[in-house]
């Protein structure tokens, strides 16, 4: 019998897509970009799922400058909810190329406002695996390694992405900027 390759090592820039199976209500469903990952462990934000609530409405959100307060607040995971985290993506030089800087100060995602290919975001919590947790959960088929898409930033519902990160039929990933920006206005 031929020996069953291992499944892809994660890495930074990676998005760990749950399998239907996955139940517990912190990841079901859920995409997380990996931020880092390594021997000692992992990092990511689950990035759809959006809380629906601007950072304005949140306590722990105080003195941002505008237009921070507007931004939509993300569960991020479930360690740490009681904070808040900040973070710009970028899209790189391919479709499956995203990157992530993790930022400290909130003031320096201004400049990216508005700019194409620049997704500033907000977390309540973040994902995290100690050493060997996340091997151990993609060895059990608990997640899909996959690669990032720019449309996991810039469609309008995020929420909806998961099915077509986990379906067999990745076509969807050369035509998803031609749809329509809006689609209930059709």
């Amino acid at each position: 019998m031929p020996a069953i390759p291992p499944p892809e090592t994660p890495r930074a820039g990676m998005i760990l897509a749950a399998s239907p199976g996955l139940t517990d209500p912190n990841f079901a469903r859920s995409l997380v970009y990996l931020v880092s990952a390594g021997p000692d462990g992992a990092l990511g934000f689950v990035v759809n799922r959006p809380l629906g609530l601007p950072l304005e409405k949140l306590p722990l959100a105080r003195d941002l400058p505008d237009p921070l307060p507007q931004m939509t607040a993300h569960f991020g995971g479930p360690v740490r909810v009681e904070g808040l985290s900040f973070a710009l993506f970028q899209a790189g030089a391919t479709e499956q190329e995203v990157s992530c800087e993790l930022v400290e100060e909130p003031a320096r995602l201004l400049p990216s406002f508005g700019r194409p290919g620049h997704w500033p975001k907000a977390f309540m919590g973040y994902a995290g695996w100690g050493e060997g947790q996340l091997e151990a959960e993609l060895a059990r088929d608990d997640w899909k390694l996959c690669p990032p898409s720019p449309a996991l930033f810039e469609l309008p519902s995020p929420g909806a992405m998961w099915e077509a990160f986990v379906g067999p039929d990745q076509r969807w990933r050369s035509f998803w900027r031609r749809l329509p920006a809006h689609p209930e206005r059709n």
